[in-house]
């Protein structure tokens, strides 16, 4: 772990990544979990914003590290449709803070996004690096790996967007999973592009009375009536068990978790059957798992 930091610190990344490669292995158990441990099943970590601790988030040099180092099954990515209906790779609605210029994307032209420096914010070696199109990102994503599309702002022109960028990109559906934190784009998908697999992306959270805000039945409910593939849930102060996950699962749907940085947590719902960990440091994940499955 201190070569990483080292690493870090020559690069000039900064505490702030540091803060996180500290996560990624701080010891935190899950609490009340109940282990279902199976051996065989691959730990299937997805890249949150592509190897985002050591490469600007969502950009293309982000996605080839991920694929580069190795560890991730997926990589994560946020989209929205530009003025000129592009879908381009960014969290945020605005260019303000990773760009340092004000700027509404879905007011803006591809053209225009292209001027803007979005890698200088990270470390001066990655000047020069702008949004990339969903296309960009598509075309270095390797034939045997998979990709988790986050909706942010689409609307009704995301089916015919996605499918140039697919083309574009030459990419195959059976690579992508559509994931939102909105229903409605979620139903606009399942409506234009029923073949998709899509996940509902959600917290499951307990109120100061000990309750969950999506008990597993009435998460189920939810997926049932979105016509979904499955969840991706974040659960909030280890909040659920093999239990809740199972319930999930036996009903027929998938069941993934975002974003986890600790090696133990990430370990512990892998153990109670989660299908994959987005997190922001898979490369750290992979090798404590491998360290300890020896």
């Amino acid at each position: 772990m201190q070569s990483v930091f080292n690493g870090l610190k020559s690069t000039g990344i900064g505490v702030c990544a540091i803060a996180i490669l500290a996560g990624c292995t701080d010891q935190n158990p899950v609490a009340n979990s109940t282990l279902a441990t199976d051996s065989e099943r691959p730990f299937r970590l997805v890249a949150h914003r592509g190897e985002s601790v050591y490469a600007p988030e969502n950009t293309v040099p982000a996605y080839e590290l991920a694929w580069k180092n190795g560890a991730a099954w997926a990589a994560e990515t946020d989209v929205y449709l530009t003025k000129d209906n592009v879908l381009v790779c960014n969290h945020d609605s605005t260019t303000d803070r990773t760009a340092k210029v004000p700027g509404t994307i879905r007011n803006m032209t591809f053209a225009e996004l292209q001027k803007l420096d979005v890698g200088k914010w990270k470390d001066p070696q990655w000047a020069g690096t702008t949004i990339p199109a969903l296309r960009e990102v598509f075309a270095v994503l390797p034939e045997n790996k998979h990709m988790f599309l986050e909706i942010k702002s689409a609307g009704d022109g995301f089916a015919e967007a996605y499918e140039n960028a697919r083309k574009a990109g030459g990419i195959s559906d059976e690579q992508i999973t559509i994931i939102s934190f909105s229903q409605d784009e979620l139903r606009r998908v399942r409506e234009s592009m029923p073949h998709m697999r899509t996940l509902w992306l959600c917290g499951i959270k307990k109120d100061e009375n000990g309750k969950l805000n999506y008990s597993a039945e009435e998460l189920i409910e939810v997926l049932k009536k979105l016509d979904v593939t499955g969840v991706d849930a974040y659960p909030q102060d280890n909040c659920i068990d093999a239990e809740y996950i199972n319930k999930v699962k036996d009903a027929g749907f998938e069941f993934h978790v975002w974003t986890i940085n600790r090696f133990n947590t990430a370990k512990e719902l892998y153990d109670m059957g989660v299908d994959s960990i987005t997190t922001d440091c898979p490369s750290d994940l992979m090798k404590e798992f491998n360290k300890q499955s020896k």
